[in-house]
This record gives C-alpha cells, sequence and structure tokens, in this order.
C-alpha cells in the first residue's frame, strides 16, 4: 500500500513540473517578426523603408509649397526633379562603383587563398616522401605518447591530442611499438596507427 502513495505522490510531482515548466518557457519564446517590429515601434526605431519614404514625401511637399509660396514656375520644379534625379543616378552609380571595388577585393582574397592552398599542398606533397618514427615504450600514457607526436612535428599540441585520444577511446589502446608515420596525417589516421 506505501508503494501506490509512493507512486501517486511521483505522478503527481511529474504533472506539477511538466506544468511548471511549461508555463516557464513561454516567456523563453522568439518572438515574431510582428512582435518585434511593435517593440522597436515602442522604443522609438523607425524601418529604413519609412525613413525613404517620409523623406521623400517631404521633399515633394516642400517643392509644392515653395511652388504655390513663391511663385515658382513649373519649369523650376522640373529642374529641381532633374536635380534630384541625377543625384540619385550619382549615388547608384556610386553604389556600383563601391560594388565592384569590393568584389575585386574578394576576387584577390579568394586567388591569395587560392595560392596558399596550392603552397600548402606543395608542401604537403614534399612531406608525403617523408616518414618520422615514432617509438612507443611499454606502460608509457596517451599524455607521453601525444608528447612524443607533438615534439615530431605529427601534431601541434599534445595536450589537445591526448584529450582526443582519451574522449574518443583511443587512450586505452595504444600499442608498443615502433611506428612509422608521415607528416600531414590526420589525428584520426594517427591514433589508428598506433592502436590496436
Amino acid at each position: 500500500m506505501k508503494l501506490r502513495y509512493y507512486m501517486r505522490g511521483l505522478a503527481v510531482g511529474i504533472l506539477l513540473a511538466t506544468l511548471i515548466l511549461t508555463i516557464a518557457n513561454k516567456e523563453n519564446r522568439p518572438l515574431t517578426d510582428a512582435q518585434i517590429r511593435q517593440r522597436a515601434a515602442e522604443l522609438g526605431m523607425i524601418e529604413a523603408d519609412s525613413v525613404k519614404l517620409s523623406a521623400l514625401q517631404n521633399n515633394q511637399t516642400e517643392q509644392t509649397t515653395t511652388a504655390e509660396g513663391s511663385g515658382q514656375t513649373e519649369e523650376k520644379v522640373e529642374e529641381s526633379k532633374a536635380a534630384e534625379e541625377s543625384k540619385a543616378a550619382a549615388e547608384s552609380k556610386a553604389a556600383e562603383e563601391s560594388k565592384a571595388a569590393a568584389e575585386s577585393k574578394a576576387a584577390a582574397e579568394s586567388k591569395a587563398a587560392e595560392e596558399s592552398k596550392a603552397a600548402a599542398e606543395s608542401k604537403a606533397a614534399e612531406e608525403s616522401d617523408t616518414t618520422v618514427t615514432i617509438y612507443i615504450a611499454g606502460g608509457s600514457s596517451s599524455y607521453t605518447v601525444s608528447k612524443k607526436l607533438a615534439e615530431a612535428g605529427l601534431v601541434e599540441d599534445a595536450q589537445e591530442y591526448d584529450a582526443f585520444l582519451c574522449s574518443n577511446g583511443y587512450a586505452t589502446r595504444i600499442r608498443v611499438g615502433s611506428y612509422e608515420i608521415k607528416p600531414g596525417t590526420g589525428w584520426e589516421e594517427i591514433a589508428k596507427i598506433i592502436t590496436f
């Protein structure tokens, strides 16, 4: 009978915990686009499109009021419109030029990356002809082996490689012996070479 009360209490506890977590997670839900816009409006932020639109509307109203108030002719209004259009064309041309400059910069960077990749591949090809001999003595820990590999230039950081060996289960399977490993060999391949 005590087991029945225990199980009933456990079930009620689980239900209450689920209810509390459900209520708590309502506060952490991501905001929708409409909610973001509403919150931004509350904070006094405005959208870029509305700024351009209001600027254009203000410009047009100023032109019409000055044309009406000062007796400006339609030719002058057309001239000011043409001036605005030429200004807009100049801005778009400047934007296109900056875009072209960015594209040429990106092309130069990609070319430099390709050259460095080619240099690395040629270096790897040169190193592939040579091998490094590593001797693992009986009773060596995974850190000792990682340190030997780092000293031989096969891995960059002994601590990181030791952590890799431990986290992937290779640390307890290291074999005693002498191994020839090519420089540039990946961590996983080195681990497979020195373990059983």
